[in-house]
């Protein structure tokens, strides 16, 4: 995903891009997901996101998410989420995701532990039990649209370079 020397610009109004599902974007196994964000307004937005909107947990409540947590008010930082029923499985980082500037973000998941790696350096890890899969469409730069998704999860800012691997990469 991407275009040659061009990162996507998201608008934090209606711009996103929505990938058709297909069953490589459930994360069985092993993976790594990486990407470079340049956010321009700071507030709790979801980069990715491939998981039903419903708080709580349950059978319908599968999937995952990679967001920002830049919401003016905490230090801001970044997220992964499984939600494989209850409990939700989250790893969390609290770096600070200075506004208009570039930063990676590294999702690496390698037997049960995922680690979140921010510019290269690891920022946060945790336990994960099972990959949870649906057959939902992944969202880039908003979160899936339902009355508990308000419109505020949309990015604002410049994604580039997003990549799902389906192997833990090395941390080098």
């Amino acid at each position: 995903f991407g275009r040659t020397g061009r990162a996507y610009r998201f608008n934090g109004t209606n711009s996103d891009i929505r990938v058709p599902h297909q069953e490589s974007l459930n994360l069985a196994g092993d993976f790594t997901i990486t990407l470079w964000l340049r956010q321009s307004r700071a507030r709790i937005a979801r980069l990715l996101d491939k998981k039903t909107a419903q708080e709580g947990g349950g059978p319908d409540h599968d999937g995952w998410i990679v967001d920002t947590r830049n919401d003016g008010v905490s230090r801001g930082g970044s997220r992964f989420r499984l939600a494989g029923g209850a409990p939700l499985q989250t790893v969390l980082s609290d770096n600070e995701l200075p506004l208009n500037e570039w930063h990676q973000i590294v999702v690496r998941l390698s037997g049960q532990t995922c680690d979140l790696f921010l510019d290269g350096e690891p920022c946060g890890s945790g336990h994960y039990g099972r990959n949870p899969t649906n057959t939902l469409d992944l969202y880039i730069g908003r979160a899936h649209s339902t009355p508990l998704a308000p419109k505020w999860w949309v990015f604002e800012g410049d994604l580039d370079d997003v990549r799902i691997h389906g192997r833990a990469l090395s941390a080098k």
